[in-house]
Formats: C-alpha cells, sequence, structure tokens
C-alpha cells in the first residue's frame, strides 16, 4: 500500500497531525435568532459601499480573549481614534497601557487586559476632600467599581493595576520563572485598600461600541442602540440609571471606621427593583460588526420570573445589532437568560477557567490557569547510615542481662546523638538564639501584607535554645523592661538595621513566644532601604538572621512613683515601639495614661482593616480607653480618627507637681540626657540565676532622686530620622555612638510656650 507522495506506509499513524474540532454543546441556555420585535422601533441606517455591515462571517469565537474590561468613567461619548492621544498622552488609558501593554512593566502575554473609555460620569468627590481629581473606573467581569481613582500621582495607577488587574493566577508557561518574578506578576489584594468606596456593581451593564472619531458606523450605531436600550429595559421592569454613582457616607464610611452607617432607609437587596446602566464606549474591535453591544449581567440576578439568572456574573458580546433587535436582546438575554447564538462572537465569564482540550471549541472565554506548584519540602535532605545490627538475644543468657540491655540503650542513644548531630546540628547540642556578638539563623514561619508597603514577618530560631541557658527568664525580663530590639542582617552587603518586635497581647501570644522564641516585626520597604528590599523578598520557609537582644529605655523606672502620662509620637513602623512602651507601661500600672499619635504617609497604612490598627485597638478594650488611646493621622488628611483628648491641654496638665528629680540622676536629668544612648540596663529584679546576668549584662545604676519625687511624665519620639527630627531635634553621633542630643524641634517650641512641660522628659528613638 503507497501513502501520500508515493511513500510506503510502514505504520497505522498518520503522517501528519490531524486536528479533530468537534463542537459542544454549551452549558448555558441558547437561542438560534432573535425574536422579531412587537413594537415599532429605530430604523436600520443604510452605509455607503464599502462601508456595509458584514453580515456573512461567523463571528462565533471571532473576538480575542480578554481577561478583564476596565471602563475609564470620561463622561464623555467621543473620543480620539486613538484614546491613548488624549491630552497628548497624559490620561489614565495611557497610564495602565504604559503598565500593562507591550513592554510594560507588568506585561502579561497570558492576561489580556481591555482599556476602554466610557460615556459614564466620573463619582463626584468626596465632601472631605473636594480638591482630589479622581476618576472613577468599572471592572468587568470583576463587577467592582472603583469610585475615586487619584489622578495626581502615578503610584494610584499601579495600585490599581496591582490590586485589581493582575492575574490570581499564572499561565503554566511562567511556571519556569523565579518565586520573586511570579509574585510581581500576580495580583495582591491588599492593594485594593488604597482605594476608598470601591463597589461591588449590581447594576445590568449594557455597553455600546460608539467610537465614531475610530469608525463612523459605530458612530451612527452607538446613539441609536444606547436610546433604544433606554426605552426598551423598563419595558422590562429595569430602572434605567443616569448620572453619577453616589458614593455616599454609607459605603465610605465602612473605609475609614469613624461615621456611623446611614442604615435607615436603606433599601433591602433582596427585594429592589433591578436596575441598569447603559453606556457608549470606545473601539473594541469588529468595526464591520458594528453595533457591538456587550452585556454585563451582575452576580445574583433574577430572571423575569425570580429563578436565578443563568448568565449571572457573566458578560455576552453580541455584533451586527440592530434597533430591531433590542427588544429580543432585553427579554431573551438580559430577564431570561438566554444568549442568542446569531449575534455571540464571545461569552465572558467571572470566573477564569482551565484551558479546553485542543478539539474542544465553545463560546465563553476560557482563561488558562497553572496548577500550584507545591511548596519545596522542609524536610532535610535524607541520607542512609548503616548500623551494625545487635541481636538482644545474645544478652538474655547469664547474670548479666541487666548490664548488657543497659550497654545496649547507651550505645544505641550514642549513635542517636551522633546522627543526629550530624544531620541536624541545629537543633541538637543548640545554645541561645540571640546574643549580642554573633547574628543567628532564624526562620521565617509567616508572611501578611497588611498594606502595599508594609507587611508582618513571624520568625523563629532554627537553632534550638540550650536546655543550659534560662532562655524563658531572659526574655521575660525583656518583656517587662521597656523596649527593646534586635538587628537584622542584609548578608548580600553585610549591612544591618535594628527592627523592634510587635509586643505580644494575649496570654496565648506570650507563652507561644517565650516557647519558641517567636518573633513579629513589622517592616515598610522603602524604594533606597537595602534591609527593608532585602526582607520584602523573602518568603515563608526563608532563612534570616537577627541579633540582640538590644535594651532600650526602662520606661517604668523613668515614669517612677511621679510620673503617670505617655505621650508617644509614632511615625510609620515607629508604631512597634509605641504598643511596646503601652504594654509595659500599663501592665504595671493601670492607672496610668498611654497617648499615641500614629502618623502615616497614606490612609492604607492605617486604615481600619490594617492588623496594626486591629492591635491597637485590642489594647484599647485590655486596658480601658480611659488608660490607652490613640489618633492615626495621614499626611494631607489629618486626623481620621476623633481625638479622645488634647495634646496641648494634657501637657499643660501637672501631673507630676511631687518630682524633684536630681540633675545626677541618668534616669530623670534631661541634661544628662543629652550625651546618652537609647539604652537603660535592665532592672535588678532579685533573679539569682547568675547567668540571667551573664547573658543580659549587669543591672543598671540606681536612681538618685530622693524617695517619694522619683519619675517624670515622658514625651516619645519613634520613626524615621526626618520624623524624629521634626519633633524633638537631631539626634547627635559622637565618640562612635548615637546620642539623644538637646531637645528641638515641634517640642521645643511647646516647652517655650508652657514652662510646666520642664516636667516632661523627651525621649527619641
Amino acid at each position: 500500500m503507497k501513502s501520500f507522495w508515493g511513500l510506503r506506509q510502514t505504520c497505522t499513524r498518520p503522517l501528519f497531525a490531524v486536528r479533530t474540532i468537534t463542537t459542544k454543546p454549551p452549558s448555558f441556555p441558547t437561542i438560534p435568532t432573535c425574536p422579531s420585535p412587537t413594537c415599532s422601533c429605530a430604523p436600520t441606517p443604510e452605509f455607503p459601499k464599502g462601508f456595509e455591515i458584514d453580515h456573512k462571517t461567523n463571528i462565533n469565537g471571532l473576538i480575542p480573549t480578554y481577561a478583564q474590561h476596565v471602563l475609564i468613567c470620561t463622561g464623555k461619548d467621543d473620543w480620539p481614534s486613538r484614546i491613548e492621544d488624549k491630552n497628548s498622552g497624559d490620561n489614565l488609558a495611557a497610564d495602565i497601557r504604559e503598565l500593562l501593554g507591550r513592554g510594560g512593566k507588568y506585561n502579561d502575554p497570558f492576561h489580556n487586559i481591555s482599556v476602554l473609555n466610557s460615556s459614564f460620569p466620573s463619582s463626584p468627590a468626596l465632601k472631605f476632600r473636594p480638591d482630589w481629581q479622581t476618576t472613577s473606573v468599572y471592572l468587568l467581569p470583576q463587577f467592582k467599581y472603583v469610585p475615586f481613582l487619584p489622578r495626581v500621582e502615578f503610584y494610584a495607577v499601579e495600585s490599581l493595576v496591582r490590586g485589581f488587574l493582575l492575574p490570581e493566577q499564572l499561565h503554566s508557561m511562567h511556571d519556569g520563572l523565579s518565586p520573586i518574578h511570579r509574585d510581581t506578576m500576580m495580583r495582591q489584594p491588599e492593594w485594593q485598600r488604597m482605594f476608598i468606596g470601591v463597589k461591588d456593581v449590581e447594576d445590568v451593564v449594557v455597553l455600546i461600541c460608539g467610537h465614531g472619531g475610530r469608525d463612523q458606523r459605530c458612530g451612527v450605531y452607538g446613539p441609536l442602540l444606547k436610546g433604544e436600550f433606554e426605552k426598551r429595559l423598563p419595558e422590562q421592569g429595569l430602572e434605567v440609571l443616569n448620572g453619577p454613582v453616589e458614593v455616599g457616607e454609607e459605603d465610605w464610611s465602612k473605609v475609614f471606621g469613624w461615621l456611623k452607617a446611614l442604615e435607615e432607609g436603606k433599601p433591602d437587596k433582596a427585594k429592589r427593583k433591578p436596575t441598569a446602566r447603559v453606556g457608549l464606549i470606545s473601539h473594541i474591535g469588529g468595526h464591520k460588526f458594528a453595533g457591538n453591544v456587550i452585556i454585563y449581567l451582575p452576580p445574583g440576578l433574577k430572571t423575569g420570573s425570580g429563578k436565578p439568572h443563568p448568565l449571572s456574573g457573566h458578560g455576552i458580546w453580541y455584533g451586527r445589532v440592530e434597533p430591531r433587535h433590542v427588544e429580543g436582546i432585553v427579554g431573551e438575554t438580559i430577564r431570561n437568560g438566554k444568549v442568542i447564538e446569531d449575534f455571540a462572537p464571545r461569552l465572558m465569564r467571572i470566573r477564569p477557567t482551565f484551558s479546553p482540550p485542543r478539539n474542544y471549541r465553545q463560546l465563553h472565554v476560557s482563561i488558562p490557569l497553572h496548577r500550584q506548584r507545591p511548596p519545596p519540602s522542609s524536610r532535610p535532605s535524607q541520607s542512609v547510615y548503616r548500623i551494625a545490627k545487635i541481636d538482644f538475644n545474645t544478652f538474655t543468657n547469664g547474670t548479666n542481662n541487666s548490664i548488657g540491655a543497659c550497654a545496649i540503650l547507651l550505645m544505641g542513644a550514642f549513635v542517636l546523638l551522633e546522627v543526629a548531630g550530624f544531620l541536624f546540628p541545629e537543633v541538637v547540642g543548640g545554645e541561645f538564639p540571640l546574643v549580642n556578638e554573633k547574628f543567628k539563623p532564624f526562620k521565617i514561619v509567616a508572611r501578611e501584607q497588611i498594606s502595599p508597603t508594609a507587611f508582618i514577618i513571624t520568625v523563629e530560631p532554627k537553632v534550638r535554645p540550650s536546655m543550659m541557658v534560662p532562655y524563658k527568664e531572659i526574655l521575660q525580663r525583656i518583656l517587662s523592661h521597656g523596649v527593646w530590639s534586635v538587628e537584622v542582617k542584609q548578608p548580600q552587603i553585610q549591612v544591618a538595621r535594628d527592627y523592634t518586635p510587635l509586643p505580644p497581647l494575649t496570654k496565648e501570644e506570650e507563652d507561644e513566644m517565650i516557647k519558641k522564641w517567636r518573633l513579629r516585626f513589622l517592616i515598610r520597604q522603602m524604594p533606597k532601604g537595602e534591609v527593608s528590599t532585602y526582607i520584602s523578598r523573602l518568603q515563608v520557609g526563608d532563612q534570616i538572621e537577627l541579633r540582640g537582644l538590644k535594651q532600650g529605655f526602662d520606661v517604668n523606672t523613668r515614669l517612677g512613683e511621679c510620673g503617670s502620662q505617655v505621650l508617644f509620637q509614632a511615625g510609620g513602623t515607629g508604631i512597634a515601639s509605641a504598643l511596646q512602651v503601652g504594654k509595659v507601661v500599663l501592665d504595671e500600672d493601670n492607672k496610668r495614661r498611654v497617648r499615641i499619635t500614629w502618623h502615616n504617609r497614606r490612609l492604607e497604612d492605617c486604615d481600619d482593616g490594617n492588623q496594626i490598627t486591629k492591635m491597637l485597638e485590642e489594647m484599647k478594650k485590655r486596658y480601658g480607653a480611659e488608660a490607652f488611646s490613640y489618633v492615626r493621622c495621614v499626611d494631607g488628611q489629618g486626623a481620621i480618627d476623633a481625638p479622645s483628648y488634647d495634646i496641648q491641654n494634657m501637657m499643660t496638665t501637672k501631673a507630676a507637681s511631687n518630682s524633684a528629680s536630681s540633675e545626677e540622676c541618668s534616669y530623670h536629668s534631661q541634661t544628662k540626657l543629652i550625651t546618652s544612648t537609647a539604652k537603660d540596663r535592665l532592672r535588678d529584679q532579685n533573679v539569682s540565676d547568675y547567668s540571667v546576668e551573664r547573658w543580659l549584662g549587669t543591672s543598671a545604676t540606681p536612681c538618685l532622686c530622693p524617695p517619694g519625687k522619683k519619675g517624670k511624665n515622658l514625651i516619645m519620639v519613634s520613626g524615621p530620622d526626618g520624623y524624629v527630627e521634626y519633633f524633638a531635634g537631631k539626634k547627635i553621633w559622637a565618640q562612635g555612638k548615637e546620642l539623644q542630643g538637646p531637645v528641638g524641634g515641634e517640642i521645643a517650641k511647646w516647652q517655650k510656650k508652657n514652662k510646666s512641660l520642664a516636667e516632661w522628659l523627651v525621649l527619641k528613638f
């Protein structure tokens, strides 16, 4: 038997690959054609020769796959041919495509994002920020509405991309990328908290290509179809909404948490009348198939009969729609959930699905995903050790049975220790996990992103503490001391930076911390920060090197018996020190008062969903609002909490009138504080174990103030160098050490106005 080209067939396998295409019925209801209209409608326009609508080509599956449509609310119904060219390229569409387009920072050829202009108007500015220049954006079929996208800085656009537009899972073609690179290409929901008032889209959204500046056919069809949809939708029981989406106090109070939601008179979502919005959009492809109509049906939508809508959470893309078809589309697709096959080039789903086999063809978009690779095993590499087999029966005869058994047990224990010591040197014969001289390896066991730039890591030592070291007593002493920190090393360039651990707030957290030496750190990645950038690249299971412990101010000794108030000015991650101070002060005497003012550059770094804000609230509940209170402040917005105390009145109150501090006392003399470091020795707590002092150093020198006259109120400032300098004056460098330096900045101005502030001791971190 001869095969093609006269070659002999030597096997039954075809010489050339044959692709068989089969059609599987769609999983959603369909009807073949659009029903005829029952009443008069706008006439179908005629176009000159060469610009006719293509009614011959099969458009099923013809339109490219899109992961999402980004609709920019411009409030206009026509745009330049290329929407990116508006305002000489200074527009939101150009900014988004700069990041996601070819050559962009977040470009992914397997995750196609379509950026469109729409005629929908943007939401009006917020009452408390009327000067904000913002734009509203629809994200479909994610069914999210972002009402306020700041147009002042490019950072907001990148936050939108990272928080909403990147894929939740990557295509399998990206499996070979490094974990760090893969992370930058995947969506990070924590970036969503930057945006105020983000809402779920609950309206039916009808989008019609009306880009007359690109093609006159769409410019003619768009307004005609828009008017027809606005006419037919109310006939089917849908209220057509016009004007901007109003974002009131009941929406953005959920973000800020400082206004009560307006629950009165709010309609029941389950019983409310279905609503729709109809708008024109810019070029979406296929002008020869005008009018192009995309209908997005929100999750939870019901059919006209009250049943679950089979297409809810989907978007249906229709082509070659004429005014006479609108009535049928509204009735069959929007109200009854049936796709009209004649018009359907594409159906877009809210949930991504796995790619179908090559011989499978269907109407809906299939966004390819990859199966997540399992994390690398944390088990050590297995090695085989051959150990001589010992027969216990040889020791059962005679009178030396017990001696032989003991010898066997000792030999076995010795062998096991030797093998374990070789395999796991960090476990057997361990030492103290943190000493002042050497960096020790820790393992990251948890990582939680709490804002676009900040995250919390949890670490525990890879070296188990030796039983010869009283590590529990050491950590308990440190926790009761006041402020303490450790150094984190960047091994690639051999630099280190101090980080303050977050305090445990519950008994369970404290026991876990003491038992496992588990520490938590608040990290903010800074653009030029070598150590913070290095830490930001580390993932769970990675190693990090720490050195410490570094004892800071002994807050309770400085408060003494006469001091009762602490005012803490915390900038950014300086809040970790403030939390430490609040806990140690109020644990010793809950009649004292701690007031914290926390400053941040951006709202998302301190909003209600932030983990640190939750810790502040937990401390407020634990100690009571009278003893512990805080105010959050954001650059350009001021306080976002109603202040529960007046700083000026609090500082002019003579709460330490009985104080008579000695100028020779290293704890309470502001003069001596100028040339001192931010470190106090541990107080003598009558711990008899010598080794505690061996690890933590000798006890501190005693307070030299008269009995009954010891202590002062405290003003404490912690944060970046510029922040500390602004409030309390610059720290100085002398004798190879960083010293406190004289009081300056805003606090010095307060002291000049109020002489009673001389009773307050100013401490800089």
